[in-house]
């Protein structure tokens, strides 16, 4: 996933002059547990200060109710309109090269080893690849992001996308990224994109609910995003857990 930073700042110091070794032999550094680090200023060639790499920018506060922070690209894609890695529900990496995404290459064969939420779990892919604070999000996130946002297709890159604008018109694009069933490589690619939810599928432990992102019909241009568990209003879209999908992370911050 291609990480865009906040700018780091970079403070460099001028030239080993201004420790002036004439004056001064090392350089003592002073820790916050009163604790101090030292090192010969004859080996010291320059210092610098800079911000940690996780930020704001790496995902997008699109304005939802309960502040979900949504990530800018799929897990394992190195742009927001690149498709990223296709992985089973509940596996931490995609099949090798080669493998299909059937019951027999699932590692859940028997449907009964996983919990009915992996979210911040060992099975939580988001978490496994980039770290702790980056998981799946749930089917009742996914259907906030989905039901609060303004639709609309894009084309980027040659790749059909659908960008979803918040309440305070930040946004981000999720690409028409197909599924891969059965076999090794995606299918429909470009016709919808369907990203997994951390949430097991209540009918049925084969299945799990997904985001699905889509226009109309042959007839209806309408952009169109459906998930969560299901209501009146918004039906639920649920797919088989041994198929490859892709997963768009959300961040959440240390407390």
């Amino acid at each position: 996933m291609r990480l865009i930073t906040k700018t780091a700042f970079v403070l460099s110091a001028m030239a080993l002059s201004c420790f002036s070794a004439s004056a001064q032999s090392k350089m003592v550094i002073h820790l916050n547990d009163d604790t101090t680090v030292e090192y010969d200023i004859k080996n010291v060639a320059r210092v610098t200060f800079e911000e940690e790499t996780v930020s704001e920018a790496e995902y997008v506060d699109l304005g939802l109710p309960s502040g979900t922070l949504w990530a800018t690209c799929n897990l394992g894609a190195d742009a927001p309109d690149d498709y990223g890695y296709y992985i089973a529900w509940g596996e931490t990496a995609p099949h090798a090269e080669g493998e299909a995404y059937t019951e027999d290459d699932y590692s859940d064969y028997y449907f009964d080893e996983m919990p009915a939420d992996i979210q911040n779990t060992e099975y939580d892919a988001a978490k496994a690849i980039l770290g702790d604070g980056w998981m799946i999000p749930t089917a009742e996130q996914q259907g906030e992001m989905a039901h609060n946002c303004q639709l609309a297709v894009e084309t980027i890159n040659g790749h059909k996308c659908l960008r979803c604008t918040g309440p305070n018109g930040n946004s981000i694009v999720l690409p028409f990224s197909g599924r891969i069933t059965e076999t090794d490589t995606p299918d429909e690619v470009g016709s919808y994109g369907m990203y997994w939810s951390a949430t097991r599928f209540i009918s049925t432990p084969e299945g799990a609910y997904v985001m699905w992102c889509f226009i109309g019909g042959e007839n209806d241009d309408t952009p169109g995003c459906e998930a969560g568990v299901g209501d009146m209003e918004h039906p639920f879209i649920a797919a088989p857990r041994c198929e490859g999908l892709p997963i768009r992370p959300i961040y959440v911050p240390a407390k």
